[in-house]
């Protein structure tokens, strides 16, 4: 089992990644919210904002007994919106692996034009190519394959974090919804 830090940084990270979170941030009450519920002892929440809703996410340690917590927590919390993730979902292999790479090359810079070099390379090749592909259109960076996991982790560019990154990994633009059609870009 994980230190809470650990669980509450394994779930940030994931939040961070997700194409799906605009937002998060630790609840307010999160410890009066649960210690007066049965959420198992060493949770974590974090309130998430999608693009139609707001989360309140529990992550509990491995373990605990899942089944049947959500219903109980939507009851006690008198809210709708709760999402439970076990420890074993949030650190399995790749995804943890992944998204500590990307976390790592957050903070990296990439020229505009870089990006738009890319996108464009990425229109051109019905929306995806290979990392390595990818890097190649990065002509003003030292390091290119880190600056494309850069615009990964600021979701500018998406990438399979199921699967161990590599060379060969997809890189792709990401898809957002506009007049209920699926749209490349952001």
């Amino acid at each position: 089992m994980l230190f809470k830090d650990s669980l509450a940084d394994a779930l940030d990270a994931n939040l961070l990644l997700s194409h799906r979170i605009r937002d998060f941030r630790p609840d307010r009450r999160a410890e009066e919210k649960l210690a007066a519920s049965s959420a198992p002892n060493g949770s974590v929440i974090r309130l998430a904002k999608l693009a139609d809703r707001i989360l309140s996410i529990v992550a509990i340690p491995d373990g605990m007994p899942v089944a049947g917590i959500r219903r109980v927590l939507s009851k006690q919390w008198r809210m709708t919106g709760v999402l439970i993730v076990t420890e074993r979902w949030l650190v399995r292999q790749p995804r943890l692996g992944n998204l500590i790479t990307l976390v790592g090359a957050s903070d990296h810079e990439v020229a505009r034009t870089d990006r738009i070099l890319l996108e464009q390379h990425l229109l051109e090749n019905g929306g995806s190519s290979p990392l390595f592909d990818c890097a190649a259109y990065v002509l003003r960076n030292e390091d290119p394959i880190r600056a494309v996991l850069s615009l990964v982790a600021d979701k500018k560019l998406r990438i399979d974090l199921t699967r161990p990154i590599g060379p060969s990994s997809l890189v792709s633009l990401p898809t957002r919804r506009s007049r209920g059609r699926s749209v490349m870009g952001h």
